[in-house]
């Protein structure tokens, strides 16, 4: 299966290239929903894919969102950038995970979610009521503002956890530590001592899903860095010795000066 083939994203878009045709024969309503399917769909596979495949789908679905509701409601352009803003506080982080992390820059994406909710009020106090106003718009900017609210949360966590340093010290033996492979063999740490430097890396969340055994405790044991929601854990060989928490990853990398 193609790394694009999406399901629910490529259904969402066909709905997106769909809904004009429903505006421009008068049924708005039915075209507007249709944006937000198309953006909800998009959503739920946000955090499987996390692609830019998803990425392009929100910013389109919730931007064509705002225009639909401008052009009804003759607030241009104040809708489609208030759309467009949740989107990107959306997916703003994981697009540029090398510059947010999970502990740098937590005002931004929760600061534009907030801008976004207090323009969504604004324009919808001041608007005659109508359905798809009130309604359309509460997905993408609920979804924006929980979500970047829930990054403060967990980034603040992860600074609390390690404000008084990290256990792990230059020159200091790795603990043996024990895993399951993604075929349910048992895979030591010790099994590679005299042969390679081991790069073990702790991913927070769903994002290796082949591996299924928890590592929360092996991380906390080996890194001294507490669990926040689970982790997932792989290995790879390595070359450095480094311990480094950047980008929600967490990496132990072991010194190869033990070799027997």
């Amino acid at each position: 299966m193609s790394r694009w083939f999406h399901p629910l994203t490529c259904i969402g878009g066909l709905l997106l290239l769909v809904s004009p045709f429903f505006l421009f024969v008068g049924h708005e309503a039915l075209g507007i929903g249709l944006m937000v399917l198309a953006y909800s769909l998009a959503g739920l596979e946000f955090k499987k894919y996390t692609s830019d495949l998803q990425f392009v789908m929100l910013l389109l679905s919730a931007t064509a969102i705002g225009i639909a509701l401008d052009l009804l409601h003759n607030a241009w352009p104040l809708l489609t950038l208030t759309m467009f803003l949740a989107a990107f506080a959306t997916i703003a982080r994981q697009k540029y995970m090398q510059h947010f992390t999970y502990v740098n820059l937590l005002w931004l994406d929760s600061g534009m979610a907030v801008v976004a909710v207090a323009s969504y009020l604004i324009l919808i106090f001041q608007a005659p009521f109508s359905w798809e106003l009130s309604l359309a718009p509460l997905i993408p900017i609920g979804g924006a503002l929980g979500l970047t609210l829930s990054y403060v949360q967990d980034g603040l966590a992860i600074r609390r956890s390690v404000s008084g340093g990290y256990q792990v010290t230059e020159g200091q033996a790795a603990p043996e530590l024990e895993l399951l492979d993604e075929d349910g063999a048992t895979v030591r740490l010790s099994d590679y001592k005299g042969k390679h430097p081991v790069l073990l890396i702790f991913v927070r969340g769903g994002l290796v899903p082949r591996l299924p055994h928890d590592a929360s405790d092996l991380r906390e044991q080996a890194c001294g860095i507490p669990a926040t929601r689970g982790a997932r854990a792989r290995y790879r060989a390595g070359r450095h010795q480094h311990q480094q928490v950047h980008g929600g990853a967490y990496r132990c990398w072991f010194p190869d000066t033990q070799r027997q």
